[in-house]
């Protein structure tokens, strides 16, 4: 917005006023007078090793009346004017008014904010996944859906609307493995009868316990469901949030997504456990490794990797004849070694039955380069004797 002479409005005791820079609005402050049940903020010497101070920023009992008016204020606004007024980055500060108050104040302010990640930094990816996807967009066209409701989902998590989320991530189950179905009881009873996403629910329940910067409490909470109470308790949020009565004790508020990020998020890592599963069996598939390497082949974008291995056949030590892997690449690089290893590991298979692979090297074509080398533990030292590790 900008505004051409604003002014301080104050409304029962709460003052607010814009704040600008050339005539736009960048803010506003609301202020309002201490009370006796305040909890003024105090800086003390910390007694803790390595702490130098114990920090208490107080507390207001004004704080919701406050943040109801500005959000107030924002919807009577929206009406004229999209606006949007960021609650996550909020500057708190305690004006004194005399000698005596200036001298009680320990800190005068202090900023509270979200710490978000950048999601729009570049992410490097390996070529050789990402062609696998370009190779599978007609076998995975039926999940495009599904998929669409995910990342939509995990777009919403990122900018902090969590209610937006969390209908996104369970439109995902229930397309999938609910579809059409509205009754709350059937719905618990399609998704637990679904094995993919039992074992989702129970690969997301670690993951979730791993995650910082949530509420400990509600974590907890949720942590210490089953794993089949975890579910319906999902499914009994879909239905609190698909439902809204205003003088309901309790009900949800829109812009107060917050309260819902924890659900959100341990929904998010059982639908992606599920997306994973489904579309890595899709893009590691033999007809996937076919098409992949035709269409490298085509583009003149293969890379040759010599595997020289020795192996234990009949308990010798034997020189293996040696293996030649074609990986989709142009160049030799980390990611084309790497891939040159997991084909190699996944597909060599080890002439007789009998032999045991002891050590190996990735070489160029010709032998004159060493990539890397790969060698079993010895049974003598004291790590497993099926440990393996690569240089």
């Amino acid at each position: 917005m900008v505004l051409s002479e604003p002014w301080p409005v104050t409304v029962e005791d709460i003052t607010i006023e814009w704040r600008l820079e050339g005539g736009q609005v960048t803010g506003l402050s609301a202020s309002v007078p201490v009370s006796q049940a305040d909890q003024l903020p105090t800086v003390q010497p910390s007694s803790t090793p390595g702490v130098k101070l114990h920090i208490n920023l107080g507390q207001s009992t004004r704080q919701e009346d406050v943040e109801e008016a500005v959000r107030t204020l924002q919807g009577l606004l929206s009406l004229f004017t999209p606006i949007e007024i960021d609650f996550e980055h909020v500057e708190i500060s305690w004006v004194p008014q005399t000698q005596e108050e200036r001298d009680r104040l320990h800190l005068h302010s202090f900023v509270r904010e979200v710490d978000k990640s950048d999601f729009h930094r570049p992410r490097p990816l390996d070529y050789d996944l990402v062609a696998r996807v370009m190779t599978s967009t007609k076998a995975a066209a039926h999940y495009e859906v599904p998929l669409g409701f995910l990342r939509r989902g995990t777009r919403a998590i990122r900018t902090s609307q969590y209610i937006e989320a969390f209908y996104n991530l369970f439109f995902f189950l229930e397309t999938l493995f609910a579809p059409g179905y509205s009754n709350p009881k059937r719905v618990k009873e399609k998704l637990w009868a679904a094995v993919i996403v039992r074992n989702a629910v129970t690969r997301a329940r670690s993951s979730f316990s791993k995650t910082t910067h949530l509420n400990m409490q509600k974590q907890t909470q949720l942590l210490g469901m089953t794993d089949q109470k975890l579910l319906e308790h999902l499914v009994d949020l879909r239905g609190t949030l698909h439902h809204h009565a205003l003088q309901k004790p309790g009900i949800w508020h829109p812009d107060k997504a917050g309260q819902f990020r924890e659900e959100a998020i341990l929904l998010q890592d059982i639908v992606h456990s599920i997306a994973l599963d489904t579309s890595l069996a899709l893009l590691f598939s033999t007809d996937r490794d076919e098409d992949l390497m035709q269409s490298a082949r085509k583009a003149g974008a293969t890379t040759v990797v010599r595997i020289e291995a020795i192996g234990l056949v009949n308990g010798v030590r034997t020189n293996l004849p040696p293996v030649t892997v074609t990986v989709p690449y142009r160049r030799i690089s980390r990611a084309a070694i790497n891939g040159a290893h997991r084909t190699f590991r996944d597909h060599f298979k080890g002439g007789p039955r009998d032999v045991e692979i002891l050590e190996y090297r990735l070489v160029s074509e010709d032998a004159s380069h060493v990539y890397a080398t790969w060698q079993r533990l010895s049974s003598t030292t004291p790590q497993s004797s099926s440990a393996g590790k690569s240089t």
